[in-house]
């Protein structure tokens, strides 16, 4: 789920962007490489389906 509001609420950052998408679109970015490294690794021990 992505959900990005930009509104003028106090927490935001100069360009509208609150701290905690910040940190949610953080988080996914690392979610992606971990699932990138993840899905290599069982390529190469031959596991999956």
């Amino acid at each position: 789920m992505l959900k990005i509001n930009a509104g003028n609420g106090s927490g935001d950052f100069c360009d509208g962007i609150t701290r905690r998408d910040f940190i949610r679109i953080g988080a996914m970015g690392i979610g992606g490489l971990t699932m990138a490294n993840l899905l290599e690794a069982e390529a190469q021990a031959g596991v999956g389906s």
